[in-house]
């Protein structure tokens, strides 16, 4: 079964929508932003070594060259922090204002593909940004 690149953003985008409220349920019953990566980091590493034990080893490495290894190491430090950051905000605000601020998300996302990937940004993206961001703007005010 092919999923388009759509469903697929959307499926990823709802499986994030729904970590919001259940981090908050975990977070509220007095387990540390640290405990919880902990056990969410163990958690993937364990499916991880089954995925891995499940393919041709000889093919899992073999597109990791020196700049794909910094780029790796620099996702992972990211998503370090990231989560850090998650975690600590949904112990202090509502769950509801912190979904509504994640609406920035591809603003932040497309300044970093220009600067990062050097997709072009065309006039449709700045008209839509400033509209989002408006609207964050005024309901999380």
């Amino acid at each position: 079964m092919v999923i388009s690149g759509h469903v697929a953003a959307f499926l990823a985008i709802t499986c994030y929508a729904a970590l919001v409220p259940v981090a908050k349920k975990i977070l509220g019953s007095n387990i540390t932003g640290t405990q919880l990566l902990f056990v969410t980091s163990l958690g993937l590493t364990i499916i991880t070594a089954l995925l891995i034990s499940q393919t041709n080893h000889q093919n899992l490495f073999k597109n990791i060259t020196m700049s794909n290894s910094y780029w790796i190491g620099s996702f992972i430090i990211i998503n370090l922090f990231a989560f850090l950051f998650y975690t600590h905000a949904l112990q202090r605000i509502p769950s509801t204002e912190y979904q509504i601020m994640y609406l920035f998300s591809p603003i932040i996302v497309a300044i970093l593909a220009f600067l990062i990937l050097t997709e072009s940004l065309h006039l449709k993206y700045f008209i839509g940004g400033s509209i989002v961001a408006l609207g964050v703007y005024i309901t999380i005010r």
